[in-house]
């Protein structure tokens, strides 16, 4: 028996340009070969770290697309991919993470047996199933269900959802590293009329990224192809979008304060405590691919996922929660909304409340998204 273990992986040229030794398998020991289970095929990803250089430096990794028939004129540049363990320097020594654990493997083609409804949709009496087989591919900690973090429960019951949520954290590290990952977005468009190339510059960094409850069954339904039954779980600590390069000066201040992040702090915009789980189809109400003919006979693809059955009742529903924003630095005194309680008014940036950060609870919350009907076919244009 082996396991998958992901040493360095670099991106000098293209995303499938990796370096050598970018991965081994490794024998398993004894205590892990106790307790594997046969089901499918189980994958334990170690050391996982994947570095590229800035672009336009030695060791870059770009994907460009051209967008008009002259090359070079209209492009969207991908660039500057690094993932790695959170608190380390992507492309060190220790950079690399974890993710998954022998009892919470990466599940890929696991057969199972799964009920999938089969009656009347419309027919509020008609609970009908059948059993078929369905090929199932999971991340580690699928099993986890998101915390409610609304922000009346937050009120309501701090001690209970206090305790949920430290439950929910200790789980999930048991089964996943934190990560941190950074990509660089490039758009360039032709020049406008009066003579001056637009262009749009987007660094994204994420901190403390996490899956759960992440699983996909794929399997066939009765007159509509292949389905797909599947949710994604996403635990984010902070998300920062910026659009200046890094400077020497950004760059000695992140460094002063220990920031991961290198751009000048007034071209960032950051998303705290982001918490989603959405779902796209389930047994009872798969998204399913399939080929529908048109009036004029031309053959089409058609996705749709299908009338929630009345028997069903309520959807599994998708939350996004996300805590608090910052437009700029934290204590950004243009978004004092007012004096704390109790304390001085002296500029003291602790000492005052800021607009969306909120004490308690958050300052987006969407909730209970639930998809009814929805049906997609492609077109000649």
């Amino acid at each position: 028996m082996k396991k998958l273990v992901l040493h360095y992986i670099s991106f000098p040229l293209l995303l499938g340009a990796l370096s050598a030794p970018s991965f081994a398998l490794e024998a398993m020991n004894d205590n892990e070969l106790s307790t594997t289970t046969g089901e499918g095929l189980g994958v334990i990803v170690d050391n996982l770290s994947i570095h590229s250089a800035d672009k336009g430096q030695p060791g870059g990794f770009e994907i460009i697309l051209d967008l008009n028939e002259t090359p070079g004129q209209e492009q969207f540049i991908f660039s500057e991919l690094r993932i790695h363990k959170t608190g380390t320097v992507s492309g060190s020594a220790d950079s690399g993470g974890n993710f998954g654990t022998i009892e919470n493997p990466v599940y890929i083609g696991d057969l199972r047996a799964i009920d999938v409804y089969s009656g009347n949709a419309t027919d509020p009496g008609d609970s009908t199933v059948s059993v078929t087989t369905s090929l199932r591919a999971e991340f580690p900690g699928s099993s986890l269900t998101q915390v409610d973090r609304s922000t009346s429960v937050q009120q309501n019951n701090p001690a209970a959802y206090a305790a949920a949520a430290a439950q929910f954290e200790s789980n999930l590290s048991a089964v996943t590293d934190k990560f941190t990952a950074h990509v660089r977005f490039d758009d360039f468009i032709a020049a406008n009329p009066m003579g001056l190339q637009d262009n749009f510059r987007a660094m994204i960094d994420i901190e403390g990224l996490r899956f759960y409850g992440t699983y996909t069954d794929v399997f066939a339904t009765q007159g509509k192809g292949i389905s797909l039954a599947g949710a994604t779980g996403l635990y984010i600590d902070q998300v920062t979008v910026s659009t200046s390069l890094p400077t020497a000066d950004s760059k000695q201040n992140a460094s002063n304060t220990d920031d991961y992040v290198t751009t000048p702090i007034d071209s960032r915009l950051i998303f705290n405590g982001i918490d989603v789980y959405t779902t796209l189809g389930t047994r009872n109400q798969p998204l399913t691919f399939d080929n529908v003919t048109d009036e004029n006979g031309n053959n089409q693809l058609q996705m749709e996922i299908s009338p929630l059955p009345a028997s069903v009742g309520v959807a599994p529903k998708s939350n996004v929660y996300v805590k608090s924003i910052y437009f700029g630095e934290k204590y950004n005194p243009e978004l004092r909304t007012g004096l704390r309680d109790g304390m001085a008014d002296d500029g003291t940036p602790e000492n005052y409340h800021y607009a969306f950060q909120p004490d308690v609870g958050n300052t987006i919350e969407i909730k209970g998204i639930q998809v009814q009907h929805l049906r997609i076919t492609t077109m000649d244009i």
